[in-house]
């Protein structure tokens, strides 16, 4: 538990930092401490087309980003590796744009993931994301 106090002067030091101030400029999505309750510490991510994205937990509890389906009104049009966790419909059938263009895995307290998909958005769009596991932290994805 030590490490805790350090990775979150990281993180805030990373979310004061303007791009171009040096060291690495990737942009990332961020959980402290409470996130189901306070939510992301960056609910606003804007990207280039074609950029990485981490997302990083500084919570105890677990956290992912997902891009919101519904919220968006599309999804992948392909299938996606996170989609063989989706269930079929009462016919059987799987329908791809149930299927999130981006995700992460769930991480847990000091990891950082990737979140992938990233090379299906598209620019000039905004994505909506959230978590799975706590529906009330929400963003957003600004694609340049």
């Amino acid at each position: 538990m030590r490490k805790l106090p350090a990775l979150i002067a990281a993180c805030t030091l990373s979310l004061a930092a303007p791009a171009g101030a040096g060291g690495d400029e990737r942009p990332g999505a961020f959980a402290l401490p409470q996130a189901k309750v306070t939510g992301y510490a960056t609910p606003v991510i804007v990207v280039e087309r074609g950029e990485e994205v981490t997302f990083t937990n500084l919570d105890l509890e677990k956290h992912d980003v997902v891009q919101d389906v519904e919220t968006d009104g599309f999804g992948s049009k392909k299938r996606m590796p996170w989609c063989k966790k989706k269930k079929a419909d009462a016919h059987g059938h799987h329908h791809a744009s149930d299927c999130p263009i981006f995700w992460s895995k769930l991480t847990g307290l000091g990891d950082t993931t990737p979140i992938l998909g990233l090379q299906n958005v598209k620019s000039g769009e905004v994505y909506s994301f959230f978590c799975t596991l706590h529906h009330g932290m929400k963003g957003k994805l600004i694609v340049r």
